[in-house]
């Protein structure tokens, strides 16, 4: 579920905006970090599923508002804002739902971006219903493969099947590459 939260937030932000989060990553970081210091501090752990979100949005904001003055002259920015916040939002609470059961590390969100980046491929850039698809699809992949093979092989089976939708069918399974 978290990987496909973020997917969702990718796939929101690109086929919307045609922007790639590439600190998507950093945002799910930042969503296990605050809920490892609230769990910490005794907040309950559904406290922090609706505080943390909410927490990330606000600093998504805040940094997102300054990026968007400068690169969207054009489009409507509060509208821009609240999406790329959303997709801050979602990443974060990716965060909160693996905190508990993974490592909380600095780096952490390098690792899981890539899943999520090759779900968003896969599934099609910019559609929400080929992200939830390819979410549900390739963790059961990568889950059922790691029975049979050694599970350091399951990411680089992900990404070999994200290869192979780049080649024979790059629009993903929804057959959408953004709004144009």
């Amino acid at each position: 579920m978290a990987v496909i939260l973020m997917a969702l937030g990718l796939t929101i932000i690109f086929g919307l905006l045609d922007v790639i989060n590439m600190a998507h990553g950093e945002c799910y970081a930042l969503g296990a970090y605050l809920a490892v210091s609230l769990l910490a501090a005794g907040v309950s752990f559904w406290v922090c599923l609706a505080a943390v979100p909410l927490v990330a949005a606000a600093v998504g904001y805040a940094a997102e508002r300054s990026l968007i003055q400068r690169v969207f002259h054009s489009r409507d920015r509060h509208t821009l804002t609240l999406l790329l916040t959303f997709g801050v939002a979602l990443a974060a609470l990716s965060g909160v739902l693996l905190a508990p059961v993974y490592s909380v590390f600095p780096t952490m969100g390098k690792d899981f971006i890539l899943l999520a980046f090759s779900v968003v491929i896969v599934g099609g850039m910019g559609s929400i219903k080929g992200a939830v698809i390819a979410g549900l699809v390739l963790t059961q992949i990568q889950s059922i493969s790691s029975l049979y093979i050694s599970p350091v092989w399951s990411d680089p089976l992900v990404f070999g099947i994200m290869v192979l939708f780049l080649m024979l069918r790059p629009q993903g399974l929804a057959g959408r590459l953004g709004h144009g």
